[in-house]
Formats: C-alpha cells, structure tokens, sequence
C-alpha cells in the first residue's frame, strides 16, 4: 500500500457550497495528527467548566480548568489522571431544549498558532477565539466571521458590520416536563446576550475540544461553541492477515527528523543514522508481529492484539467536510509533519483536479453508491451509503458487493447509534449556515438523532405503566 487520495464523491448546493467526499491512506501513526485538525479553535486560556462524576451527592464542588491545562493534563499526565479526566462532565447544551447537561471529552487538541480575536458581550462576558470558530447565535450555529461580518484591516484592527447575539449559560428556570404537565426543579438554561465589542488581540496558541453526542458543544468561558470522518478499523480485520499485511508492507516513516525541543523536527539524520533508525523501526515491527502471534496463539481476541500492530499498518480514512482552507494551509505548509504533508498534499491535488456536480433540493450526497445503483429508491440510497461509509468500502470485508448486508450493518449502527458514518450523507439546506459540521448542507445522522429522540419521548414510562396495571 502507499500514501494515496482520492475523490468520492464533490457536489455543489444550490447556494454554491462545495461538500466532498474524500478517500485518504496515509500510515496509521499519524491517524492522530489527521484526526486532531479542527477548523474551529479557541484560545490556550479559554476556562472550562466541570462538575465532579459524583455531583448527586450533597454539595457538589464545581470548578474550571483552563483548555491548555486540559490539554496538557490529558496527553502528559499520568494513566489515572487521564482516566480522571474522561469522567469528568463537561457542561454542554440540549439545542432542543436550550438546558445546559453534561457530557463527556473524547479528546482536546493542539490547533497551531492562529490570530485570535477577545469578543466581549454587552454582560461583560469575554472569550478569545479564532475568527472560524463556531458560536450558537440565534439563528443557529454560525462562524465568528460569518455571525458577524468580522474582517481585519492591514493595521490589525479587527472590524466587525453586523450585530448579533451569541448564547451563554446561566440563567435559573423551571422546565415543564412535556410527559408529566409539572415543573422539573430549577435547571440552567441558554439565553442570547448581545456582542458588544471585538478586538484583535494577535497570534496565540489554540486547542479544540471533542465531546460525546448527540449535541457537539461544549461551555467555554461561559459561552456555548461547537466542536467527519470514519476510519477503517483494526478490530474488523483478522490478525494474521493484519501481521501478513505488517511484514510485508510496513508503514515506515518518510524521514527521520533529528530530536530537538517543540513540536517538529527542522533537521534530519544523516544518512547512516536513517539507515539504522529504519532497522531499529523495523525490528519493533517484528517484536511487535511476534508478540501478536503469541497473543493470538492464547486465544486474545483481536480487539486488544491488534493495537500493537497499528504503528506499521497502513490506514484509510473517508472524511467529509465544506470547509478546507484552514486544513490545507496548516497540513501542507513546510513545517508539517512529513507523513501527513504527503497525505495532504494528494488531497489538495485530488480536490482541485475535481469538478463538482450540482444537487438540488431534496437531493442528496450519498459517496460510495456506485452508477448502477442509481435505480435504488432513495431511502435504500441513503441508507446503503452510510453503511459503507462506516466500512469504508463498497465491498464488505469479504470483497462482494451486497446491498443487504450494508442495509444489515445500518441497522445495527442505528440501533448502537455508531452514527458518525451518517455525517457524510446529506442534502441541500435551504440556508448557508453551519447545519452541524457543513455549511449549507444538512446531515443524514441529525434526522436519525431527530427520529431517535422522538422514539424516545413517545415510549411508554414506568410509571405510567404502572399505573395502568393498577388500574386494569
């Protein structure tokens, strides 16, 4: 296997929005640096707000930790405080409801350095954040740009032609619980404050934080902000063809940067020291693959054997997405990582040398759907595409192509709700702004969540059920 990229899928809205569909192989040991990019990006000191896995109890100590000590905490300290860490509940908000609840990090990323602006609403509330960064308003989740027509001037003034209102936590209110007719005890609720003042404040480093579904946000300093891909997974592949695959077809790193402080290498080793840095890579590679086999030999499943091949195996990805500028810019620049610059850089190629096609209203972007089954109603469309998306095939694992197999797999993914794979299908949206992680598109996975929801809400409740045994 070898660094490669493909288009899927392009296809243009109504409104002129480009979403594509993207196939990308790289070598695994940078799957983190792939998936880590995120377009949205808030400042080092941007406050978090916790409470503790044991808030039913009395008395609940709540605090805040700022993004960057997050970071550092999670990818730096030790097993139990990482541990610590994804327990901990991150205040977040149900868009339906506007109630602020709890979820959960599954990862918080270093974005790079980027130019930051402190917007300050007419509360006195302030966050600093880049100008790309997603912001709940009230007509939706919106770019701080786009909310609110932001530019800067060649003298680094920051100048901002529309007014809006951007939502923050914390207003006290009783909620009246749709099944019951009666007020819930008091909970936190969102509420729209207005922008008073923006000001670019420079470059600075930034992160961005990932949590649990079904809503992507999360309350930074306050303010309610926004956090697709699929991955062929390891634990789907049997172990001796992932060791065949490892030793005959080793990922190997593309140079060998020379150790310094930071982040990146500027140097690289000499030609010897390559040469033996790459025997020794190997020799993991064979410790490794040895290693498994004996795993394998006392009957450990593949789902815990197969990791410690993942460092030498090749890995494919589908991702989607309308937005890719910021991507590009900071994955091809010199200074990336090698391995992901070379992946990058066939994506850009593949991209420019694409030519989208148009879709209507009503229709939809359903990638790895072949020409012949055009003719599937669209219900079976849609659901066959997600399916593959979370395989990241059109052929199943066996190499057959069999549409009752993926419409099998879409039912299990809907029922475990694995719904990621259904962000890559998608439809027109009547307007150009952030529908979830498109511009201007709407996703398959938000009518599913919707459906899932309503499902929910008009199930029986145990209490009503008793009372009409009693009653019987």
């Amino acid at each position: 296997m070898a660094y490669n990229a493909r288009v899927l899928l392009d296809s243009t809205s109504p409104a002129g929005i480009r979403l594509t569909t993207l196939e990308v192989t790289f070598p695994r040991f940078v799957l983190a640096e792939f998936n880590t990019h995120r377009q949205f990006c808030l400042d080092g000191e941007t406050k978090l707000y916790f409470d503790l896995p044991s808030r039913q109890k009395a008395g609940t100590k709540r605090f805040s930790m700022t993004i960057r000590e997050f970071f550092e905490k999670w990818h730096r300290g030790a097993a139990p405080m990482q541990r610590r860490l994804a327990e901990m509940e991150l205040r977040s908000c149900n868009e339906d409801t506007g109630e602020i609840y709890h979820t959960r990090v599954r990862d918080v990323t270093y974005s790079g350095q980027k130019p930051v602006f402190r917007i300050t609403l007419a509360n006195g509330q302030q966050i600093l954040s880049s100008r790309e960064h997603r912001f709940l308003a009230k007509d939706g989740w919106q770019r701080l740009e786009d909310a609110v027509g932001l530019s800067l001037s060649p003298g680094d003034t920051a100048a901002w032609s529309r007014s809006a209102e951007l939502a923050v936590n914390g207003v006290a209110t009783a909620l009246v619980a749709q099944d019951a007719g009666v007020a819930k005890d008091q909970v936190m609720v969102r509420h729209f404050v207005a922008v008073k003042s923006i000001d670019y404040v420079g470059v600075r480093e930034t992160y961005d934080i990932e949590v649990e579904g079904p809503y992507h946000n999360f309350v930074a300093n306050g303010f309610i902000v926004h956090n697709s891909r699929n991955s062929a997974s390891s634990r789907a592949i049997p172990t001796a063809k992932l060791i065949e695959r490892v030793l005959k077809d080793p990922a190997v790193p593309l140079e060998w940067g020379k150790n310094k402080a930071g982040m990146s290498a500027s140097d690289v080793l000499s030609a010897d020291l390559a040469q033996e840095a790459e025997r020794v890579w190997l020799g993991a590679r064979d410790a490794a693959a040895a290693h498994a086999q004996r795993l394998l030999d006392l009957d450990v499943h593949k789902q815990e054997l197969n990791r410690l091949l993942e460092p030498f195996l090749w890995h494919t990805v589908i991702v989607s997405a309308t937005e890719w500028t910021n991507f590009f810019e900071l994955r091809c620049a010199p200074n990336a990582q090698p391995e992901i610059r070379a992946a990058a850089l066939l994506m850009l190629a593949a991209m420019n040398a694409s030519l989208p096609q148009r879709l209507d209203y009503g229709e939809w972007h359903t990638p790895l759907l072949q020409p012949d089954e055009s003719v599937l109603d669209l219900e079976t469309r849609r659901r066959v595409s997600a399916a593959r998306c979370a395989r990241v095939s059109y052929l199943t694992h066996q190499g057959l192509r069999e549409i009752e197999r993926d419409l099998e797999l879409y039912e299990r993914l809907r029922t475990d709700r694995h719904l990621s794979p259904f962000e890559h299908v998608a439809t027109p949206a009547p307007t150009g702004a952030f529908q979830a992680n498109f511009r201007g598109w709407l996703q398959l996975r938000r009518e599913i969540e919707a459906a899932i929801a309503s499902d929910a809400n008009s199930a029986p409740h145990v209490g009503s059920l008793i009372a009409n045994h009693k009653g019987s």
